[in-house]
Order: structure tokens, then sequence, then C-alpha cells
């Protein structure tokens, strides 16, 4: 079986956000079982061209726009990978929003704000994968694509006689990693008619008020998936209509049904920072001590409080982008409350996003800096060391589509803390983890925390073996491969 993947990010090319090990996870395990296994990215400007061979060089002419397209080609673990470049990209260091160095350059090119031109990025993007199919390529059994960038393919081909010949027995299906209005990356439909790739009459459905959304068009015209059970259970059901543009509402008015699949997880995720298998007490505490010592030496973050990490003391970790969706406001509420009993307990937050929460906890930072640290920004291999440092891992999202770093905690030995929604559902309360379902719990979930770091060393664990031992079984990649992408793909 031949399978295409069509994404923004894919690791370790283009990093972002959780999406990129999906891809990757995905790619990887069809590889390992025999499958031809594809992923298309964009050529980003960061991405460093030199070390590959002569690009594949086509023009493509989308409403009579003359666009130069080069596609270089490499292999990672088994994947083919191809990164199409065109000149949108040239100049971007970051996968989707604007760095420091771009602001520092144009101050109009807020840092953390999207490309202006991530419109045009989307289209052509897609347009180009699609031709250098028809060019170059095999037709695929199975195209995959992942988040509104990619949401117009489907309707692109059903738009095009000869694309729609060519796929015509390829079977396209769209994953949805997050329903929230502002992952559906709409935009004016005027900027997409200029480029006549797709049938006016095929859109209106997903067009309001002037904008087309990609994530309502893809669910009319592929296979949709999303990232869990109960996410997808979660959507049509209604429960997200606030934060989804009435997306659920939309799919049961169109008769749209949505599979939801649990991602996976890499099992050996910690090898690189030389841990594989479930870390046992003394390579935490070891971790403690190395993370302790090498905060302040981490490069492109800014580090505000200086926790010295205490083996006897428990440590709680917020890793997560710091935004409203992400629960961060109740993380604080929750820390206030806990710091003004005296608990003995330490916390730490990595993470960037939104301004006004990054300075409330600088300022928890600064008024508590023997218990309170925060890592402003994110670095890859400290990220990895603080899991394995900590003992509990705090999941305080408003609504997740699945949540793999609740994956991540338990493959470190940290015991997820998570607010009962969408794919955090999958943690199993006082087995595999804590749950709670109003926030106002938060607080004394953490006390229950405290009390057992100290007094139930036995049952944390009994926790963290079987949470290993469950995600072993059900929640690698091969098992959900084969267990759940698969059958979907041959039926």
């Amino acid at each position: 079986m031949v399978v295409y993947q069509l994404s923004r990010e894919f690791y370790p090319f283009a990093n972002a956000g959780g999406l990129k090990e999906v891809v990757t996870g995905i790619g990887e395990s069809l590889y390992l079982t025999g499958h031809s296994s594809s992923v298309f990215i964009p050529c980003y400007g960061f991405i460093d061209k030199s070390k590959y061979d002569e690009p594949d060089e086509f023009s493509i002419s989308p409403g009579g726009i003359d666009t130069s397209i080069r596609v270089y080609k490499t292999e990672y673990n088994g994947i083919r990978v191809y990164l199409l470049e065109f000149s949108y990209l040239l100049d971007k260091n970051d996968v989707y929003t604007y760095t420091h160095l771009d602001e520092k350059n144009n101050p109009l090119f807020k840092r953390g704000h999207g490309f202006i031109d991530n419109p045009e990025i989307n289209i052509i993007f897609q347009y180009a994968f699609l031709k250098y199919v028809e060019l170059f390529l095999i037709k695929p059994d199975i195209i995959l694509l992942h988040d509104g960038h990619t949401g117009l393919v489907p309707v692109m081909v059903k738009s095009n006689p000869i694309l729609r010949k060519l796929f015509k027995y390829t079977k396209i299906f769209f994953i949805i990693h997050n329903a929230g209005i502002v992952y559906h990356q709409r935009f004016l439909s005027k900027i997409l008619y200029k480029y006549r790739v797709v049938s006016k009459k095929l859109i209106a459905k997903g067009c309001f008020n002037g904008e087309i959304d990609p994530i309502f068009i893809a669910a009319l015209y592929s296979n949709p998936l999303t990232v869990s059970p109960y996410y997808a259970e979660e959507i049509l059901n209604l429960v997200h209509e606030d934060t989804s543009g009435n997306f659920g509402q939309f799919c049961n008015e169109n008769s749209i049904k949505i599979y939801g699949i649990t991602n996976g997880v890499d099992i050996k995720h910690f090898k690189k920072i030389g841990i594989e298998g479930l870390p046992n007490d003394y390579e935490k505490n070891m971790f403690k001590i190395s993370v302790s010592e090498s905060i302040g030496r981490i490069r492109n973050v800014k580090v505000w409080g200086n926790i010295n990490f205490d083996k006897d003391t428990p440590l709680f970790l917020f890793q997560n982008r710091v935004t409203e969706q992400k629960g961060i406001d109740k993380f604080i509420d929750a820390y206030k409350s806990v710091e003004k009993k005296n608990i003995k307990a330490q916390f730490i937050v990595m993470g960037q996003g939104e301004t006004k929460y990054e300075n409330k906890l600088i300022e928890l930072a600064e008024k508590y800096p023997k218990n309170f640290c925060y890592i402003q920004g994110y670095d890859e291999k400290s990220a990895l060391s603080l899991f394995i440092a900590s003992d509990y891992f705090i999941l305080t999202s408003l609504w997740e589509p699945c949540g793999l770093t609740d994956f991540e905690a338990q493959l470190a030995g940290s015991i997820p803390i998570v607010h009962k929604t969408g794919g955090l559902k999958k943690v199993i309360n006082g087995e595999t983890g804590f749950v709670f379902e109003d926030f106002k719990d938060l607080e004394e979930t953490i006390y229950k925390c405290v009390d057992m770091f100290y007094d139930d060393k036995e049952t944390i664990t009994l926790m963290q073996n079987r949470s290993y031992k469950n995600i072993e079984e059900n929640y690698t990649w091969k098992m959900v491969l084969q267990n759940r992408y698969l059958p979907l793909f041959f039926k």
C-alpha cells in the first residue's frame, strides 16, 4: 500500500506542536509494517537544503499566476520525504509564526503571530503537491491530510477533471487535530478565488461572511478523522460549538461522521536523553539534580525563578502552550491557593504563548523563586529532562482533542493530573493518573498528590508501572496503526 501524508510540520525537519510526532509516528509505523510511506512538507527558509541532491523543478500557473516549484528529496527512518519550495517560503524562520528576528527586522511582524501570507502558502503547497504527484510520482492508495492547512486538497481534486481521474481510486482521509476555530485556517474567499483551483459551487457550504473554512470543506469531501474517539463524540454531541465555530452542527446537518483514533506515542521517546524503559527512582532523582544545575544555561529561553530541586520534595510540571485553551489561568489560580497554605512542593512551567499569562507566570516566579520557576520558551532536551525529573504532570486544558503529553509523562514516570475533557479521558482516575471534572477540584487533587508523595510511595510505583504497561500494550504507534488505521484504510 502506498500512503502519502501532507503536513505543515514533520519531525525532525519542521517542528512546532504535537502534530509533527503524529506524522512521524504514522510514517515510521507504515514503513515498518511493509508499506510505502511518504511525507510532503513545505521547504521553509530555515531548512538547510545544501545536503540534498538537485531538486525536481516544475512550474504551476493556478489562476494564471506563475509559480516555480522545487522539490528536494531525502529519507528519514524509511520514510520518503519531499520538501516543496516556492517563493513564499524562502524568508520563513519558523513553521507558522514570526520569530524575534522577524520582529526585529520588521516591527509589523509580531513574534508569535501567524504569517500574513499563510493563505497563499497553504493554497500553493496543496496544489503543488497534487501537480507533483501527477507529473512525477505513482498514484497513492491513501492520502492522509493533517489539519486545516491541507483541508482544500479534497475539493481541489473534485474540482479538476484531470485530478479527479488521477485519484479516482485513492482514499483521502483528513485528520482534525484540533477543531478550535483558531485552527481552522479560515481566510478571505477572494484570495482562493484568484487562484481558480476550486469550484465556487463546491465550496459554497464552507464559506461564511466572505471567508472560507478549510476544515468544513475537508469534512464535506473526504473521510474525516480526529485524534481520539472521545473528542469525536464531543464534536458531534455539540460540546464544543462555542470554540469550534459550530462545526458539530455543520457535521450533523450534512450527515458527516467523524471517526476518532487515539494517537500513539513513541515508546522510546526518552532514548535521546539516555532513558530506555520506565525510569527508576535513582534516575529520576539524578535528573532532578542535573536539571536544577542546568536551568540557567538553557539557550534561547528566559528563566524566571531559581529553584534548587529537592529529591525529597514533589515536583509538579506544567509544560504546554501558555494560552487560555490550555487552562493556564486555572493552573495559576490553583498554585496561588497552594502557596498560601505553605504546602511543601515545587512547581515549574515551561512554555510560551499569550503575553498576559506569561507576565503572570513571571510575577509568580519573582514572588516565590524557591518554589516556582518559569522557563519562557522551549528547549527539547530540557523539556524531556523535565518530564523525567518531575513527579506529577498537570494538564488543565479547557478542551483537548487527544493529549500526547499525558502519555509522555507516563513514559517518564510522572503521574498526570488532567481535566476530564476530550482525549484526556483516556487517563484512568486513580490507576494511570488523576482526573478532575471541575477546576475547583484541582487544588485538592494537588494536595492529595503531595500527601501521596510523602506517605504512599508504593501506590505511586503501582501507578507508574500500570501506566507504562497500558501504553506498551495499547498505544505504541505500531499498535495504533495495526488496530485502528490499517483496518480503516483497507475497509
